[in-house]
């Protein structure tokens, strides 16, 4: 079984990558919506790497 800290590390490292994404996504949102050229980089950045991220966590905090 489990102890807390084994199991509250990798919640803490998956909410740090999702808060991570979140936060290249608006980025991206927000610089698109200024019309400034190559914003949507972040967009897919933010949607290619949040996925990623999460699954490796994931396969890591087993």
């Amino acid at each position: 079984m489990k102890t807390d800290s084994k199991v509250s590390l990798p919640l803490l490292g998956i909410l740090l990558v999702a808060v991570i994404g979140l936060a290249l996504y608006l980025a991206g949102y927000v610089l698109a919506h200024f019309g400034i050229p190559g914003a949507s980089i972040w967009i897919y950045v933010a949607l290619a790497l949040v996925p990623v991220c999460f699954l490796v966590l994931l396969d890591f905090s087993r």
